[in-house]
């Protein structure tokens, strides 16, 4: 009834599975080289400029491509440093300061909503509830055994990351290289004609990806500012802090600024409930203006795209295949876009 490859399937879905845990450390690799190189192009082109001694043109590599990775190791720290201890002492703030804070929205919403929350009573046992030791003893295995876990998912991603990060190495270092050997070989499976025609395809779609990423990074840092000096006006706490979480988040396109809405909103929520309404309030229209007009028009310029296909893509993207559709959806379409006006023309 069933063909013999129907019977294959289990075993192929094995094997394919085993080829990609095997590889991945190497697409790791190739993904952490392929952002760096967009910095080592931008300090090659500088260092051309200025250093135009032959005796010191062999260095051109590993000074740029150490100034790619410390710059990337310097943005991740400093967006460390401004972060994380706020974003820790408001998590420590939430955790001691909760029952207040919901008791607080419950006074707050029986006097001005005359809405009866029936929370009072449950909060008030919650915080009465004394301390006690057995029950404290008896979480100590379930902590043991979730902190075992955790200390095993980072060493399963030190062993991913680790040898990933050294194969973007040796990638940047020869690049060119391996771009030569990369021709050869296409021209060699696919004749010269063909493979003329598949280089030029890899060559729109690296444009287009390149292009996309650094548009993607100034609109993230145009929405982080803008969030920032709206909140520093409206009077709003931690407005650096949420303005460069929002910034942050913003990389995934459509979706990020709201992971950074959430958060913020629950931390001015330990200050205010009414700033941290205020705050979704104003951000929320902060996000209508990026995403009709900010967003398409760098993105979309940046990568020749126009403002409805950005969008489009980001919608028909999202919807199918999650984060990772929202990711690769605009560069995808850029490129098909820009194939078939190459085509047409």
């Amino acid at each position: 009834m069933y063909g013999p490859l129907f019977y294959l399937l289990p075993v192929l879905s094995v094997i394919a599975e085993t080829v990609v845990r095997a590889v991945f450390p190497l697409l790791i690799g190739c993904m952490i080289a392929y952002v760096v190189n967009i910095l080592m192009c931008f300090y090659e082109k500088g260092y051309a400029r200025i250093c135009r001694m032959a005796a010191i043109a062999p260095l051109q590599r590993p000074i740029c491509m150490t100034l790619s990775y410390l710059s990337l190791v310097l943005v991740m720290l400093i967006l460390w440093w401004m972060i994380v201890p706020q974003l820790l002492s408001c998590i420590r703030i939430i955790a001691t300061d909760f029952p207040q804070v919901l008791e607080l929205l419950c006074e707050w919403a029986n006097e001005h909503l005359q809405m009866d929350l029936g929370m009072g009573n449950e909060i008030q046992a919650w915080m009465d509830e004394p301390f006690c030791w057995d029950t404290l003893i008896q979480k100590i295995p379930r902590l043991a055994k979730s902190m075992k876990s955790s200390l095993e998912k980072l060493g399963s991603f030190l062993l991913i990351f680790l040898p990933g990060l050294m194969f973007s190495f040796y990638l940047l270092a020869a690049k060119e290289s391996l771009l030569r050997t990369s021709i050869t070989l296409i021209d060699r499976c696919f004749g010269v004609f063909r493979g003329k025609k598949i280089r030029y395809v890899l060559t729109v779609l690296n444009q287009s990806f390149h292009r996309f990423l650094v548009g993607q990074t100034v609109e993230a840092v145009i929405l982080g500012v803008l969030c920032a000096i709206g909140m520093w006006i409206l009077q709003l706490p931690y407005a650096a802090m949420i303005g460069c979480l929002v910034g942050v988040t913003a990389l995934l396109p459509v979706i990020g600024a709201y992971i950074g809405a959430a958060v913020g909103a629950c931390m001015l929520l330990t200050v205010s409930p009414v700033k941290a309404l205020i705050f979704l309030v104003f951000l929320t229209i902060l996000q209508q203006i990026e995403g009709n007009f900010i967003y398409p028009r760098v993105v979309g310029h940046s990568i020749g795209l126009p403002g409805i296909w950005v969008l489009a893509a980001v919608i028909a993207g999202g919807g199918s295949f999650g984060i990772w559709g929202i990711l690769f959806a605009v560069p995808l379409a850029a490129t098909v876009y820009h194939l078939l006006g190459s085509r047409n023309s």
